[in-house]
């Protein structure tokens, strides 16, 4: 080594000295002259450098050489150099730059043969790399990183430990998460030409033994077709073209655990969400019946939840589909939620009851089935609550009444509401801060005379 390197590096160990001998300019010198050197294993040594900007400069290089190269056997030097538990390391590096050169040195490594991905799985990337994936730092999280991680095709590399006898659990946990991860909603999403290459690994996923492997996957098929509306078609169309996905999706609807169940539901309702045409195309493999089963033995919240979403997305489209959700009897299997406690289960209701008031068939099946009283039951529930988003369901549950005020006669809602006995709790919502809700208990012409406690200014019908 050169005399004037050995004398950098007693100075970094020394910045007292070293600015006593005016040394700064040889330690810039020798920082610059780091993107010359392509030996890995002294970029390696110089990446546990203690001084900051040969240690960036080092890991910069690095990223630099195997971006460079399209011959992967050029890989193997830095792999045996020991460079990847140094990477690994970096990835919870404070300095942004770090850590964005370290991870796309790690994903080029990954990209590589069967052995080199291998090398960087067992070196403890894959967990690491998957919170960058999640991570709130826009220069690391964000949908270049995502894209390039697949065009680096290291999707068909992680694919190959599924079908691997050897794979352990963990690792195909590991590859079912950092496959959720890359689908996971950013801006711009993920292209359409990237999910159906990560389609058939989700197809081999869902069919693991392992729960949380299923789980996960489900989660990242979910994601994979959640964009905005224009896009969400051709994204749920390429799903639904995939039968055997769609046909273990809807058998996952029964699995008994809820965590498998709840990403299952997510699904249909995603597609559900879709075109009148894919509704229809979902529905044909009998959801409906499977909904049905799902309710009468589940008691889990969030599952309930996601069933009445998808009910919601199906009873917003055309007659035929909210027709098939009463021929199948789940509306008075869902109206009886409307006394559940849990708030968010209320306002899924509503917007069930609200698609499906749209039709006069419909609006007229609720009736008989006493959709009037299940509204205003739901009015006294929530009233007295000073939760914000309980106040903005109240609203919703107000809407849905002056909804079918329009439809139908006004004096018959008046009358049902009358009848459940939420006249006075009507009055009550007129004394309210919020005037949008002050305003819409008011077009209501009920008798509040029974009313105790009450101000004269409420009107009343004799």
């Amino acid at each position: 080594m050169k005399f004037k390197y050995i004398l950098f590096f007693v100075f970094i160990l020394n910045p007292i000295l070293a600015s006593i001998y005016g040394l700064e300019t040889q330690e810039s010198d020798f920082v610059e002259n780091i993107q010359y050197i392509t030996d890995p294993l002294e970029l390696k040594n110089l990446s546990l450098s203690s001084n900051p900007d040969i240690l960036s400069a080092s890991i910069h290089r690095i990223r630099k050489l195997l971006s460079a190269s399209k011959d992967i056997s050029k890989y193997d030097p830095f792999i045996e150099s020991g460079i990847i538990p140094v990477l690994v390391k970096h990835l919870k590096s404070k300095n942004s730059n770090v850590v964005y050169d370290a991870t796309w040195a790690l994903t080029n490594l990954a990209s590589g043969t069967s052995e080199q991905t291998q090398a960087v799985v067992d070196g403890g990337a894959i967990p690491l790399l998957i919170d960058l994936l999640e991570s709130d730092n826009s220069e690391i999280d964000n949908a270049e990183y995502r894209d390039q991680c697949i065009e680096l095709k290291i999707i068909p590399k992680l694919l190959k430990f599924i079908d691997s006898f050897d794979s352990t659990t963990d690792l195909i946990r590991n590859v079912a998460w950092t496959m959720v991860n890359l689908c996971r909603t950013k801006i711009p999403p993920i292209s359409i030409e990237n999910v159906q290459k990560i389609l058939p690994g989700f197809e081999k996923l869902i069919n693991h033994h392992d729960p949380n492997t299923v789980s996960d996957s489900l989660w990242g098929i979910s994601y994979s077709i959640q964009m905005n509306k224009t896009a969400n078609e051709d994204y749920i169309q390429l799903l639904l073209n995939n039968q055997a996905i769609v046909t273990r999706v809807t058998e996952l609807l029964n699995h008994p655990v809820s965590k498998i169940q709840t990403p299952a539901l997510r699904i249909v309702g995603n597609i559900a969400y879709g075109s009148d045409e894919q509704t229809q195309e979902i529905l044909e493999y009998g959801i409906l019946t499977k909904l049905k089963e799902l309710l009468s033995f589940s008691s889990n919240v969030n599952v309930i939840k996601e069933i009445l979403w998808v009910l919601s997305n199906i009873l917003a489209g055309p007659i035929e589909q909210v027709k098939a959700v009463f021929d199948a009897g789940l509306f008075p299997i869902i109206l009886e939620y409307s006394s559940d406690e849990n708030i968010k289960l209320k306002n899924e209701l509503i917007w069930c009851i609200r698609n499906a008031a749209k039709y006069p068939e419909s609006l007229k099946a609720m009736m008989k089935m006493g959709v009037i009283q299940n509204l205003s039951e739901m009015v006294m529930d929530i009233y007295g609550s000073e939760d914000n988003e309980e106040e903005k369901v109240l609203i919703n549950v107000l809407t849905a009444l002056e909804e079918i005020n329009v439809a139908c006669s006004e004096r018959y809602v008046a009358k049902g509401i009358q009848k459940s006995g939420a006249a006075c709790v009507f009055a009550k919502l007129q004394n309210l801060k919020n005037e949008e809700i002050r305003e819409m208990a008011k077009k209501y012409k009920l008798n509040f005379k029974k009313c105790k406690n009450q101000t004269s200014f409420f009107s009343v019908e004799n």
